[in-house]
């Protein structure tokens, strides 16, 4: 009997794996379908970062979305204490075009002479 409750146990294991493989399949399936939803946008923008933790120096692209949409974005990080380099600050609902808006701490902003040296290297690459 000990044989026969083994194979029972291992046939009946197998077909619980599958029904479970089978299972996960069709769950990944449905949840990649797409449906009829507009599509939301999201936003990811840079701040620099300065001595103190509420000294924050929007990026350029930063500040030309800030100009655009008419958004204190400087001043919405500054009364929430500041950014952190690597910290995130999501944003829900801020324009009409993206659904969120996150902004990071990049960190010290880099000299412009230093741009400027990595702005030639890159002219001067032959391809």
């Amino acid at each position: 009997m000990n044989i026969h409750s083994s194979k029972l146990s291992f046939s009946a294991a197998r077909g619980i794996s599958l029904l479970f493989r089978n299972f996960s399949v069709d769950s990944i399936n449905l949840a990649s379908k797409t449906s009829d939803k507009p599509v939301q946008k999201g936003l990811l923008l840079g701040a620099y970062n300065g001595c103190e933790k509420v000294d924050i120096t929007l990026s350029p692209i930063a500040q030309r979305f800030s100009t655009e949409s008419n958004i204190d974005i400087k001043g919405v990080l500054t009364s929430q204490l500041g950014l952190v380099e690597g910290e995130v600050r999501v944003f829900d609902n801020m324009t009409e075009d993206f659904r969120a808006v996150a902004i990071v701490g990049m960190g010290p902003e880099p000299p412009e002479d230093e741009e400027k040296d990595k702005e030639n290297l890159f002219l001067k690459r032959e391809y």
